[in-house]
């Protein structure tokens, strides 16, 4: 599945890196707190350094953007950080939103319009959600895992 995926991508117009070995993914300090990921991911995470779409304003978060050694502009928990500096030192708003993202990995991340995210629940068996600015977390289920989340890219039920 994850190779109809990426040959999907690549076929409109996305930028796709290989890892030149694969990494392991669970000394990666960011990953390993979430636990177990669905395999999927890990497996997209092992074997591609990168995952952009051509003009650079949608991707898919690999290792090192977990780590923070890719370079990205964002850092891979970016919206979860925009929220805390509009709950303004609200305590209570505060720890809602670190309590709401505590299971939730961000997976993709756009600028393209309004900031948008898929993350994987890991409170919800790795369902995936999506969230849009300004409410992050006032996140929708669109998928039921992450194959599910692949399978409606691939028909067009979910658009990238």
């Amino acid at each position: 599945m994850l190779e109809k995926f990426i040959s999907f991508l690549k076929e409109n117009d996305w930028k796709i890196e290989e890892n030149d070995t694969e990494c392991d993914v669970y000394s990666n300090a960011v990953l390993s707190a979430y636990g177990s990921l669905p395999a999927v991911f890990l497996e997209l995470l092992r074997k591609y350094k990168s995952v952009a779409s051509g003009d650079d304003t949608r991707l898919f978060l690999c290792v090192d953007d977990y780590s923070g050694e890719s370079g990205l502009a964002f850092k891979w928990n970016e919206f979860e950080l925009i929220s805390l500096e509009a709950a303004e030192g609200d305590e209570d708003w505060t720890n809602d939103i670190r309590s709401w993202w505590k299971t939730k990995i961000p997976f993709y991340m756009s600028v393209n319009g309004e900031y948008s995210f898929y993350a994987i629940d890991t409170e919800d068996n790795g369902s995936i959600l999506s969230g849009y600015e300004p409410e992050f977390e006032e996140a929708d289920k669109v998928a039921d895992s992450f194959e599910d989340f692949m399978s409606k890219v691939l028909s067009g039920d979910i658009v990238l």
